[in-house]
């Protein structure tokens, strides 16, 4: 009797025990959750660029001060090359300054000049541009606005027909503002696409002709162009999200 008066004590003081340390704070550090990654449009970036561009050229000749012709005309043809970058990223803000350098093949020949029976062979050449961005981020999808400063070389022919074999010749170089915008998307942590409008302003320059004394060619160009990019984004570690601890 005495025995089993003893176990019975015994099995309840373990189960009285076992309800009190059930709720009693748990020292076990609590679960780790997996963390995932934040996208951050922050870092270095390097890209390519393709599309289709259009000047608009404006040509005056002056002879002996006075305004004797002009003409209006517009090259087009394709363009083509490469840019490079840099993103800060602050909130849903994106801040950035980027260059890039193209080759452009916008090309036309305008109609003779009854005037001066002469005609021009316009083309564009190497074009390059130093910009800020400003964007709007909503994850992986970016509008933005860029701005800043263009430069490209033409080459400008005047053909005469009273001198079918001579010719005048000029390649300036020019530099001018150049804005625009476009929207870019983050397909994985590294590759961005993107598609961008811009349109710049290369102002007023004159050429003085050789072959006619006191001629000058006097030449105001702008442009648009509407290009496709693909990027590439080198790695950044993004800040990891605070995890509470109770």
């Amino acid at each position: 009797m005495l025995r089993k008066l003893l176990l019975s004590s015994a099995a309840a003081t373990a189960m009285v025990g076992s309800a009190l340390a059930a709720d009693l704070p748990s020292r076990r550090p609590p679960p780790v959750l997996p963390v995932v990654p934040l996208f951050t449009w922050t870092g270095f970036y390097v890209g390519v660029d393709g599309g289709y561009g259009w000047q608009n050229v404006r040509e005056t000749g002056i002879a002996g001060g006075l305004a004797a012709y002009q003409l209006n005309f517009r090259a087009s043809g394709p363009v083509g090359g490469g840019h490079a970058g840099f993103n800060w990223q602050v909130n849903q803000f994106v801040f950035g300054i980027e260059g890039d350098v193209l080759g452009t093949s916008m090309r036309v020949n305008a109609p003779f000049n009854a005037f001066l029976f002469n005609n021009a062979d316009w083309r564009s050449g190497v074009e390059g541009s130093i910009r800020g961005r400003i964007g709007i981020a909503f994850d992986r999808f970016m509008v933005y606005a860029t701005g800043g400063v263009a430069f490209e070389t033409f080459r400008l022919r005047e053909n005469f027909l009273f001198a079918p074999t001579f010719a005048d010749t000029f390649t300036p170089s020019r530099a001018g503002l150049t804005v625009g915008g476009g929207v870019e998307y983050a397909f994985t942590d590294n590759w961005l696409a993107r598609v961008e409008g811009r349109y710049s302003d290369f102002g007023t320059f004159n050429n003085a002709s050789v072959l006619v004394p006191g001629l000058f060619f006097r030449e105001r160009v702008t442009e648009a162009r509407i290009t496709g990019g693909l990027s590439y984004k080198f790695g950044y570690a993004a800040p990891a999200p605070v995890v509470a601890r109770y």
